[in-house]
């Protein structure tokens, strides 16, 4: 099963035309709307994907805490998420960070 996701392609994901609109449908942006992100949401979304919360990551981007919490705000619009975690699972989806390095030595060993 692994071997499966190592070798898979993974391609933005978009409502299907003619598809029902709903829920589903606004949480699943384009390549486009994700490209409305500043390089700051991106380190963001680097950082929370390798388990930095917001005072550590604050600290490595430069920035205020608060200026951290409204960035993720930003980055949660922008990327139509529920929450962090689906911000992070979107932007790994989308190819906009890496996969973190601690899952790579998980998918290595196995």
């Amino acid at each position: 099963m692994v071997d499966r996701f190592r070798s898979a392609t993974i391609l933005p994901l978009t409502r299907q035309p003619g598809a029902p609109e709903g829920d589903a449908s606004r949480l699943a942006p384009s390549a486009e709307q994700a490209l409305d992100l500043q390089d700051i949401d991106i380190r963001l979304l680097q950082q929370a994907s390798e388990g930095f919360v917001d005072k550590s990551a604050a600290e490595k981007v430069k920035l205020a805490p608060d200026a951290v919490h409204e960035r993720w705000r930003r980055i949660r619009r922008v990327l139509g998420a529920k929450n962090r975690s689906h911000a992070v699972a979107i932007a790994l989806g989308l190819g906009l960070i890496p996969v973190p390095a601690q899952v790579r030595l998980i998918l290595a060993r196995r």
